[in-house]
This record gives structure tokens, sequence and C-alpha cells, in this order.
């Protein structure tokens, strides 16, 4: 998910947008300090890199590591083998990993790993289709579509409960969102209005935040659905394209947004709906993805030579840069409740490892 939209986010990019999902890059621009302050981006001075332990992993046979999430120190992404083909793995806090396929997969990425080690994703079969799977903390996989009539089924997010959201596409085309019971048990939802709904991310309390389109160009805006179903939409003020990453437990949201004319900025929602933007000093697009219950942001940021470097933003606005030892480029991915921080970084060959950091 988060790596199939690169260009939406910059400078009033006007492809068929309801077909890019939520992964969040852009070009470098110059003088990006003086851009964002004129159109009230909070441009925060970033302190010398976070200090903690890094530790490199790949699994096993792996040319090309994507760690995606984090919790209770144990990581789920996926990986390429040197036949190019996608494989879901699970690094146990202990630093076990295991590798893992969905039957009848011939590519799979896994996305998302809840509190209690159950893991979403999704997967691809001979028929170029795109099924959804959960599985269980003892290894279990179980695939469901959002229903009959889908022909494309994108998990995105799972809480506690096991409760996943995520989207899919029908027949005609059309995206929508859909909500899956831990009994199987899917309803199918919609933005009112919209032409296409992209949950992202749910809460322990089963709160949804996503993006929707209103039209085939766009632009992209925010929406957070409650347990009971009530949809309130968002945009950052002046915001051309607006893509919610996550929410955490509290009801707070980040994302990336984008005011047509300038890179992306982060953004943070409070429960109240006061939205606050922020991009490190020198960056050239800043993307959060993840956000924990003690409001801590991670993601990324481009400086102006087109150089990603991690960040971690911490609740009070402080920002601390990552970057993983012997690295050419860094991205931060997943935070989890105590502070662990997993992500990918590029090594002086350009080959992506994970790693897992504690501070």
């Amino acid at each position: 998910m988060f790596d199939q939209i690169d260009s939406a986010l910059y400078g009033g990019a006007q492809q068929n947008l309801p077909t890019i999902w939520c992964a969040l890059k852009t070009a470098a621009r110059n003088s990006i300090p003086v851009l964002l302050a004129g159109i009230g981006v909070s441009v925060v001075s970033v302190s010398s890199h976070a200090k903690g332990v890094y530790t490199s992993f790949d699994p096993s046979g792996s040319t090309l590591t994507y760690a995606r999430s984090i919790s209770k120190g144990a990581i789920a992404g996926w990986y390429e083998d040197s036949s190019y083909i996608k494989h879901g793995f699970v690094r146990t806090a202990d630093g076990t990993i295991a590798s893992f396929d969905p039957d009848g997969s011939v590519e799979t990425q896994a996305q998302i790993i809840n509190t209690g080690g159950a893991i979403i994703g999704y997967y691809w079969t001979m028929d170029e289709v795109m099924h959804g799977f959960v599985r269980a903390a003892d290894g279990t996989i179980t695939s469901f579509d959002a229903d009959g009539d889908e022909l494309n089924t994108q998990p995105t997010g799972i809480n506690k409960r096991g409760t996943i959201t995520g989207d899919s596409e029908d027949n005609a085309g059309d995206t929508n969102g859909f909500l899956r019971a831990v009994n199987g048990k899917i309803k199918i939802f919609d933005v009112p209005g919209s032409i296409a709904t992209d949950p992202t991310s749910i809460n322990d309390l089963g709160v949804i935040a996503g993006n929707y389109f209103d039209t085939a160009t766009g632009p992209s805006h925010g929406f957070v659905r409650a347990a009971d179903g009530k949809i309130t939409t968002f945009d950052p003020t002046g915001s051309t394209f607006t893509v919610p990453t996550c929410i955490n437990n509290a009801g707070v949201i980040t994302g990336s947004y984008n005011d047509g004319s300038n890179p992306a900025s982060g953004f943070v929602r409070a429960t109240d709906g006061t939205i606050t933007t922020f991009a490190p000093a020198g960056a050239s697009g800043t993307y959060p993805y993840t956000i924990n219950d003690k409001g801590q942001i991670v993601g990324y940021y481009n400086d102006s030579s087109f150089v990603s470097h991690g960040f971690v933003r911490e609740a009070n606005g402080k920002i601390r840069v990552l970057n993983a030892p012997k690295s050419i480029q860094t991205w931060a991915k997943g935070i989890d409740s105590g502070g662990a921080i997993t992500g990918e970084y590029s090594d002086t060959s350009g080959v992506e490892h994970g790693y897992f950091l504690t501070r």
C-alpha cells in the first residue's frame, strides 16, 4: 500500500487519483522552509540524530527487506527474494524471523501486526487478483475477499480485537471501504458523495481513518468513521490532497497533505478536530506513517538532495532524525507503545534492509 503512490502528493498531480492508495513520496524542492512558512506549516528545527541501538535484519534469502509495522517488539513486513518474488515475514521480539505465504499466493505483502500478534496483508494469485489475509499468532492464515463481486481486496488496518479495515475494488472499478469483524462478517461502506473510499487505519475502539475522492481527478480528502458508522470529513487548510495514515487509540490522526503547489507536509489532527501541520527544517516532503498512544509519530522526510531520512516526532512537537548506521537513506514505518521503531534503510550498495531501533 504505502509504496504504490510515488507522485500523488506533490504539485497538483492529476492522474486518476482513485486508483492511488496512500504511500507518500515527493520530489525535492528548493527553499522549502520559506515556502512552507508561507502556507502556515510549522517548520521544526531538527535535533541531532536520535541515539539508540539499531539492529539490522533480513529474512533468509532476502535481497530487499521492507519492515512495515511493530507491536510489542514483533515486526511484520515483506521481502523480495532473488527471483523478485515477494513474501511476508514476521520477526519476533527475540529476533527469530519466519517467512510465510498464503496458499495459492504468487506474491505476498504483510502489512500490520496487532498487539495479539495477528498480521494482515494481501497477496496475488495467478489470475492477478489481490486477496486479503489475516495470519493468527499461531501461524494459521485465513484468506478473505470483501465481497463476492469484488475484484481486489486490500486490508490496511487491524485492531487488538482483530477487526480489520481496508479497501476493495468491485467489477465496475469502484473502490469501497470495508470493515471485517472477527467472525468474518464484512460490511462495505463509503463516504457519502465519494467515488472512492480508502480506509488506512483502525484503532481499538473501532474508529477508522482514511481518505476519499469525490471526483476522478481529486482532490483527496480525509475522513474519520466512528464506531457507530458516523463519518466526519476533514482537510488541513488549503489542502488539495489529504492522506491520513494512522489513528491511535485516543483518536489522534496523523498523515500527509499537499496544497497543490508545495511538497507534502505532515499533520496531526487532535480529537477535537484541531489540525497542526509540521515539517522538519530543510524538508522537501514530509511523510508520517504511524502514531502510537503516546502521540509519538514516525515517518520520513526528503531533503533537498532527494535523500530520505527517518524521523520521530514527540507529542510536544520535537523532531529527531533517524539515520541507520552505514545507511545512505532511512525510512521509519512503525513505532509501538514502548517507543521501539522499525523501518528500512538503504546501504551504500543501494540494498534495503530492515532495522529495529530501541532508544
